[in-house]
């Protein structure tokens, strides 16, 4: 049996300020945890939407919520990202939290009257005016898109290469929690368990979908290709 570490307590106090969050909300907003989800989205752009299924094991503590999700869901809230997780690690209270969210607004809202605008103002424009315009906001696009999929999107990485190259992160979510051998040999290609994916989430640059799809198409021995490192 594992000894309790002050970084397990870490991770479960902050799994249960997310839970007490999502009870919150949920009140607040009289709605499941679908709805939740329905709400989240409701805010967020297309490309980043959250799954029904990660806000589920949100609001029942079964998983932890990694970085990237949590500048998703400090965008759906209206907060400063910095705030939910100084909230999380409990460095502030869940009242000086909501008090920095905006939960009437609706984000989608003003994107629309803001697409709104830009279209009226493109009518407005002459023909030369409007093909700058259109050439600016395609390299906008462009830039954007290169780096949401930068952020969110692990490619063609296995999970032995993003542990690799972002090792000191994986060393300070795994220490005195596992032996540092095991780490070494999940950067080497060893398949790891569901609970060690989970342990690493918020160290890896990746969706939690994309990690365990990772994880399933690995073989069971542990000798799915990794990479060499120096660890």
């Amino acid at each position: 049996m594992r000894q309790s570490t002050s970084r397990e307590h870490l991770l479960l106090n902050m799994r249960e300020r997310l839970v007490s969050l999502f009870e919150y909300l949920r009140s607040h907003l009289s709605c499941t945890d679908d709805g939740l989800t329905e709400f989240f989205n409701g805010r967020l752009p297309r490309a980043k939407k959250l799954s029904k299924e990660s806000v589920r094991r949100w609001a029942s503590g079964t998983q932890s919520m990694g970085r990237l999700n949590r500048m998703k869901l400090a965008q759906a809230l209206g907060c400063n990202p910095e705030t939910l997780k100084d909230f999380l690690e409990g460095k502030i209270s869940q009242e000086q939290l909501l008090e920095q969210i905006n939960l009437k607004e609706s984000i989608q809202e003003e994107e629309t009257q803001a697409y709104d605008q830009l279209i009226e103002l493109a009518d407005k424009l002459s023909l030369p005016a409007l093909g700058r315009a259109i050439a600016y906001l395609g390299e906008l696009f462009a830039a954007r898109w290169k780096t949401f999929e930068a952020q969110s999107k692990p490619g063609k990485k296995t999970i032995a290469q993003l542990v690799s190259e972002n090792w000191s992160s994986c060393v300070e979510m795994w220490q005195e929690i596992f032996p540092l051998n095991r780490l070494r040999a999940i950067a080497n290609g060893a398949k790891p368990t569901l609970e060690e994916l989970e342990l690493l989430e918020p160290a890896l640059p990746a969706l939690w979908e994309d990690l365990v799809t990772m994880q399933e198409e690995m073989n069971g021995n542990g000798n799915h290709q990794g990479c060499s490192n120096n660890h």
